[in-house]
């Protein structure tokens, strides 16, 4: 790299590409990315909260329609509280796969 970015920094530049290659090199390809369908499915009916956030909704969005701010405002919620829980199930996955079970 002595070329591209001069002698100076050619050194540092070199560490920070053994860096990246060794992070790279060392990933797991089998560590989950993403929870299962049926993972995500029971869990969110397994869930008394989670059930009952979704009926909350079902009920705001037939009385007020879909298009009312309470009826987006639930569904949001909703749907975050659904994207934070799919992110917890593939970090407690990992956290599995590392400890070797």
């Amino acid at each position: 790299m002595p070329i591209i970015f001069g002698m100076e920094t050619a050194g540092i530049r070199d560490e920070l590409y053994k860096i990246l290659q060794s992070a790279t090199l060392k990933r797991d390809e089998n560590a989950p990315i993403y929870a299962t369908v049926d993972e995500v499915k029971n869990l969110l009916e397994e869930r008394n909260d989670i059930r009952e956030m979704k009926r909350k909704y079902d009920e705001i969005r037939e009385c007020k329609g879909s298009g009312h701010y309470d009826s987006k405002r639930a569904r949001n919620t909703y749907l975050h509280l659904e994207k934070e829980l799919k992110k917890l199930l593939v970090q407690e996955k990992r956290e599995v796969l590392q400890r070797g079970g």
